[in-house]
């Protein structure tokens, strides 16, 4: 995270270092976006780990979100201009959620350990119509709706005493053992608007989705394992930085 912070601060440096030596459209077409993520994260405690998940708690902490992208403008846009309609394409976008709650929640049920590093993680690529507006001097207002198509990969696995629960995402059973079985493919609409004066800006996106998971669960202790599958829900919620170039 280190790293991705300096990158962040050399960018923001060179583009305000570029913008002042040079007078140009408020229509700024390419994006540089960190922030934070949320998907549902409530944990019952009166809820079993599967009764959990399958109800789409995933007990998820503060993830982060990293886009680049551009905007292709059909009508070019310049300055003095008020109206910008084109393709906003967020070439590159990768998340990660640490489901973190699950702490608290072995620790209660008497299962310390029962989890280890838990996540939820992804890479996706989102493109769809944007529509700009330049509201007052350099202040630009975007408007977007994507279609996102997205690889995910649900990292859960509880191991308690007496009951085990296991995200095998796309896997159909122990002997599936392919690439894309690890992986959960899936296409999904996002909304998103985006408010920037000059480099600068703050940008919202909502991905309201579904997904069909595939999952194992046993006693833990006789050893012996049965496979079902369950639609749940795959909302996100991102707030991030946008840095326009």
């Amino acid at each position: 995270m280190k790293q991705l912070f300096f990158f962040c601060i050399i960018t923001i440096m060179a583009t305000t270092l570029y913008a002042q030596g040079t007078e140009r459209s408020p229509f700024r077409r390419g994006y540089l976006r960190l922030g934070i993520s949320n998907i549902p994260g409530k944990l019952n405690q009166a809820m079993s780990p599967k009764e959990n998940i399958l109800a789409s708690q995933y007990g998820s902490g503060t993830g982060y979100v990293l886009e680049i992208g551009k905007a292709y403008y059909f009508n070019r846009p310049q300055a003095g201009d008020r109206l910008g309609y084109g393709l906003d394409w967020t070439v590159f976008s990768a998340s990660y959620n640490p489901l973190n709650r699950w702490k608290a929640y072995e620790t209660t049920a008497g299962d310390p350990g029962a989890t280890t590093t838990p996540a939820i993680m992804g890479l996706s690529s989102k493109l769809g119509p944007v529509l700009s507006v330049n509201a007052v001097e350099k202040l630009v207002i975007d408007a977007r709706v994507q279609l996102v198509a997205s690889a995910s990969y649900y990292n859960f696995e509880y191991a308690g005493g007496s009951r085990y629960f296991h995200l095998i995402n796309a896997q159909k059973n122990e002997d599936d053992n392919g690439v894309t079985s690890a992986l959960m493919l899936g296409l999904k609409p996002s909304f998103g608007l985006t408010v920037r004066r000059g480099i600068i800006g703050l940008a919202l996106d909502y991905a309201p989705g579904k997904i069909k998971m595939n999952y194992e669960e046993g006693t833990g202790t006789s050893g012996e394992y049965t496979y079902g599958q369950k639609e749940l829900e795959a909302n996100s919620l991102q707030l991030k930085l946008n840095i326009s170039f």
